[in-house]
């Protein structure tokens, strides 16, 4: 019932009840990720972006040693546009996970929006090298074109020097995973972790 409060409050643009029924709610040791992902969203549509970063890292301070509590905040990071907070989020992860090939994707994917666009390549390589073509749970070919895609997206940016894309072109060229990258990437991506794709 909070959680439909908290909702119909955010409709109504009601600050002060957001604020109230997000207390409620952060308080209640019934809280998970998901009620916490929900307050410091309510909260950020409200404008108290200060308060919903609180919210939103008490995903991880009530579960520091949860990998999907981590990987929740991380996503919810770069959601919002916190580059670098994603970014130490997901090297905890890595460190927890013995550096699992889908958390390096992540790990690069937030180098990148962080403006690290050659950490954030050698990162996607790093998947390519340790995943094997064609077993199950290969990651591989969404690394190769994950890396495409932010080479192509690259060229486009005013803050990445052509010099600087020429070059992680080339190198990426000479990479054993890009032999077998076709030249048309279709992609469909969404930022939210609770977004879905029909």
């Amino acid at each position: 019932l909070a959680m439909l409060l908290l909702d119909a409050a955010v409709l109504a643009d009601d600050a002060a009840e957001v604020r109230r029924t997000a207390a409620r709610l952060r308080e209640d040791p019934r809280a998970d990720a998901r009620t916490r992902t929900a307050v410091g969203e309510a909260l950020l549509a409200v404008r108290d972006e200060a308060e919903a970063r609180r919210a939103f890292s008490e995903i991880g301070e009530f579960a520091p040693d949860d990998p999907f509590a981590r990987r929740r905040l991380g996503e919810i990071a770069l959601s919002q546009g916190w580059a670098d907070e994603a970014y130490r989020q997901f090297q905890t992860l890595a460190a927890m996970t013995d550096d699992a090939p889908e958390i390096l994707l992540r790990l690069a994917w937030a180098a990148s929006a962080a403006g690290r666009l050659d950490e954030a390549i050698r990162l996607a390589e790093r998947v390519t090298s340790r995943s094997t073509p064609g077993t199950s749970g290969d990651l591989s070919e969404v690394a190769s074109a994950w890396v495409g895609a932010q080479l192509a997206l690259a060229a486009h940016r005013d803050d990445v020097a052509r010099n600087t894309v020429a070059a992680l072109r080339a190198r990426w060229r000479r990479s054993p995973a890009a032999r077998g990258a076709g030249a048309v990437r279709v992609l469909l991506w969404w930022r939210h972790p609770d977004d879905d794709a029909e």
